[in-house]
């Protein structure tokens, strides 16, 4: 679905990996991603293995995320600091990151749920 809704909006996915819930060595898919230049890595699972990812990718250096609900459940929000989010809940342990860090701008960390 998300392929679908990001191609009318021209992005294209260069690299797709889909897994089972359980996996926690994600370096092969790592390399394998890097090898497409992409721009941002979009990320969705569930934990252990969506901090087990995020540490995965901060090792290598690659910090462009974005998801849609995933970076609010991380128990380890740090690992996620300066990816785009879109939820209709944030944690308090996630949303104090970009408050901190960008004190001069107003941000929307929070969206209404849509039908």
């Amino acid at each position: 679905m998300v392929k679908l809704e990001s191609a009318k909006g021209g992005i294209v996915f260069v690299y797709f990996y889909r897994f089972q819930a359980g996996p926690s060595d994600f370096r092969s898919e790592i390399a394998g991603a890097m090898k497409t230049s992409t721009d941002v890595y979009f990320v969705e699972a569930f934990n252990p293995s969506l901090d087990a990812l995020g540490q995965q990718l901060d090792d290598v250096g690659i910090h462009s995320l974005a998801s849609v609900v995933a970076f609010s459940v991380s128990e380890k929000p740090d690992l996620f600091e300066g990816g785009r989010h879109k939820d209709s809940y944030v944690s308090p342990q996630f949303k104090v990151l970009p408050d901190q860090r960008y004190l001069a701008i107003r941000l929307a960390t929070q969206t209404m749920p849509y039908p």
